[in-house]
């Protein structure tokens, strides 16, 4: 079994389109979410151990009740698997728009001639790009972004009905 050129040219235009839907998906998610995406980068930028280690947490029990879940032959439970982990790409996604918005505002600081909208693309850039890296990006900074991001996007999502919550004084 050889490896010919179509299947290297499949797997770059793959890596391509990957990396096309998902600065789409993060920069959308900024401009469609404001007001959530300004809480995942708070919480992102004002407790990151927490964030990370509270992602990492549910992270591993998403993971673990989706693969329980999508494994049992029955259609619903099936369903409430794949919801399972759809739910963690979704809260992951908030997340990475946080950050994304957080380095965005940091390239700013660096360059006061970008626009608003410039400096969240450079940023979900450097977000998406640094995933790639081979090894260092795969392996470490990959993890990290994701459960940094899950974890600022739960934090968003819980401060906001927090937040609702009238007060009992």
């Amino acid at each position: 079994m050889y490896v010919t050129q179509g299947d290297v040219i499949a797997v770059i235009a793959g890596i391509l389109l990957w990396t096309i839907s998902g600065w789409c998906l993060i920069l959308g998610s900024a401009t469609l979410f404001r007001d959530k995406t300004r809480r995942a980068r708070d919480a992102a930028e004002s407790a990151p151990w927490r964030t990370l280690l509270s992602g990492a947490a549910i992270v591993a029990i998403g993971v673990f009740l989706g693969a329980v879940l999508s494994n049992i032959p029955n259609g619903l439970t099936r369903l409430l698997g794949f919801s399972a982990f759809l739910g963690l790409l979704a809260l992951g996604l908030l997340g990475a728009a946080g950050i994304a918005t957080l380095v965005g505002e940091r390239l700013r600081h660096m360059d006061a001639n970008l626009s608003p909208y410039a400096a969240l693309s450079r940023g979900t850039v450097v977000l998406v790009v640094g995933c790639l890296f081979p090894l260092l990006g795969w392996l470490v900074f990959a993890p990290i972004l994701l459960f940094v991001s899950v974890g600022a996007g739960v934090r968003a999502l819980w401060v906001a009905r927090a937040a609702r919550q009238p007060s009992v004084a």
